[in-house]
């Protein structure tokens, strides 16, 4: 009993936090945001603070991990064909679904932490995909983590252009451009036609 107690508090204390954070980015730039003003917002104590969080990068990249996580499970479970391996609809709907969190964080000044974490979580992702369709030993004329990174990078590209434009597109059409744009570069990559 008590140790659900704690996690529940637990749960509640580091929300507190996480949302004062996200509060503060869409009032101020992320570098001028300091942890007294988080702690400040949140209405908790220091030595809380650093029960929960190293300090406030640690805070900002675990909520983009957390949700990209939780993602990157259910994108790594879902088969279907050669270009579905591609398909980033779910991330598109995934962002859109959690539209004020990676408004605060793209509009945020945070920017380039997050998306360096973006890319490094989201290359893993592709390069999970691209190994399911190569054989072993296959010559291939770019390198799957060199692809995986350039798949990655286009992707958060596109993304912050959709945030920024106030997600003009459904995730569905952006997924179908994103799509357009890099999957004849992924095939001629990878030696083998469309």
């Amino acid at each position: 009993m008590a140790e659900k107690q704690v996690s529940r508090r637990t749960k509640r204390t580091r929300k507190l936090i996480e949302d004062a954070l996200m509060s503060l980015m869409l009032e101020k730039r992320y570098d001028k945001i300091t942890v007294q003003d988080i702690i400040d917002r949140a209405d908790v104590g220091r030595s809380t603070f650093y029960a929960h969080f190293d300090g406030k990068e640690d805070l900002l990249t675990s909520d983009f991990e957390q949700l990209f996580s939780s993602l990157s499970q259910q994108m790594d479970t879902d088969q279907g064909d050669n270009n579905e391996v591609f398909s980033t609809t779910d991330l598109f709907k995934h962002i859109q679904a959690h539209h004020g969190l990676y408004k605060a964080l793209v509009w945020g000044r945070g920017v380039a932490l997050i998306f360096k974490q973006g890319n490094i979580i989201l290359s893993r992702i592709f390069e999970r995909r691209l190994i399911r369709l190569v054989d072993d030993g296959e010559e291939l004329k770019v390198p799957i983590p060199v692809l995986a990174n350039h798949l990655a990078g286009s992707f958060l590209t596109l993304l912050k252009w959709w945030l920024d434009n106030n997600m003009p597109h459904t995730p569905e059409e952006m997924d179908e451009m994103y799509q357009n744009m890099v999957l004849p570069g992924v095939w001629g990559s990878l030696g083998r036609e469309s």
